[in-house]
């Protein structure tokens, strides 16, 4: 039986949202609609603090562009397109890599210190590494704006879709707190503003796991109209509130991603948690096309860190953002 498809996103969003503040934008009964980006400080299993949305209850939303279990199954996106063993390795490789050079950024030394339970294989997913997770988001908007949008790689931003169809999907954690240290990943705000404007979340799953297989999903047709009303919630001159500019990292993710060298420390990180031996790895490299080397594969220069640093002493550390502390209680 072929899936409901419903008329536009609005009509999707009401799905699952029937009392949704979006609405608003397609009836217009009120003004206008100020999003407002509000956290709660808490403390996790693991001692350190994590700012989660005020809007995480147990339900998470993903956008996607097109009907695509039509002809992939939904996984993440180091296990897209049928990848070896070597190519998932590699990936692998590549992420803690990432990590290592963003562990001396000053921002993430500030987060650090500051105590901030911070998730590194999700700030590489959200610079477009390829990682375990999938992008899951506690505000339904985000899903409508990545449901909506294509990427226009031409001019280098997201536009509004035109045609075809659009996909929301829900998933339900019941378990939230205790799966944090299994598969759902409490994202929230970290140094970086992507995760936190996008009110991020991620569930890791493994090779042979369909994503398409444990949420629900609805399909809306792409409207122009309504796709606009949603890109203007975002979107003014240019400039995504969803996806901010951010040169340093966004650096960092590039230079790592298109790297044929691996770091030495990356090996050795690598092989003691997987129990691998190192001169095999080492062989398996060399016959991809990478090489190992003993410094970092890439170092922010003095006079950058120096201008980061600077910056940083006129903006606020997690940006506009509205942080309140709430007491949590765990099971024993």
């Amino acid at each position: 039986m072929s899936p409901k498809i419903y008329s536009d996103i609005f009509e999707a969003i009401r799905h699952f949202e029937s009392n949704s503040p979006l609405l608003n934008l397609k009836s217009k009964r009120l003004g206008y609609i100020r999003r407002k980006l509000s956290f709660n400080l808490m403390q996790m299993p693991n001692g350190k603090m994590s700012a989660l949305p005020k809007n995480m209850f147990f339900t998470f939303y993903r956008g996607e562009n097109d009907n695509y279990d039509s002809r992939y199954p939904c996984k993440p996106s180091i296990f897209r397109g049928n990848p070896t063993r070597k190519d998932v390795m590699i990936n692998r490789l590549k992420i803690i890599d990432f990590s290592l050079i963003l562990k001396t950024h000053p921002k993430v030394i500030f987060a650090e210190n500051d105590g901030m339970d911070i998730h590194y294989d999700a700030l590489a997913q959200h610079y477009e590494l390829k990682t375990d997770l999938l992008d899951l988001s506690s505000d339904i908007a985000v899903a409508a704006f990545f449901a909506t949008h294509v990427y226009n790689s031409e001019e280098s931003r997201f536009t509004p879709r035109t045609e075809g169809v659009g996909c929301i999907r829900s998933y339900m954690d019941q378990e939230l707190i205790a799966n944090d240290l299994n598969n759902m990943k409490l994202i929230g705000l970290q140094p970086f503003k992507r995760p936190g404007v996008q009110c991020a979340f991620g569930i890791k799953l493994d090779h042979n796991e369909d994503f398409s297989n444990m949420s629900n999903k609805v399909l809306f047709k792409q409207k122009p109209k309504y796709n606009k009303m949603i890109n203007r919630l975002f979107c003014h001159d240019d400039f995504n509130k969803l996806i901010p500019p951010e040169d340093d990292v966004s650096e960092i993710a590039e230079n790592v991603k298109n790297s044929k060298i691996v770091s030495k420390e990356a090996v050795s990180i690598y092989c003691d948690k997987n129990e691998i031996n190192k001169e095999d790895l080492i062989n398996n490299l060399s016959e991809n096309g990478y090489s190992m080397v003993d410094s970092p594969i890439y170092k922010l220069s003095r006079q950058r860190r120096r201008a980061i640093k600077r910056r940083m002493k006129k903006e606020k550390p997690y940006g506009d953002a509205e942080i309140r502390v709430r007491a949590c209680c765990y099971p024993k």
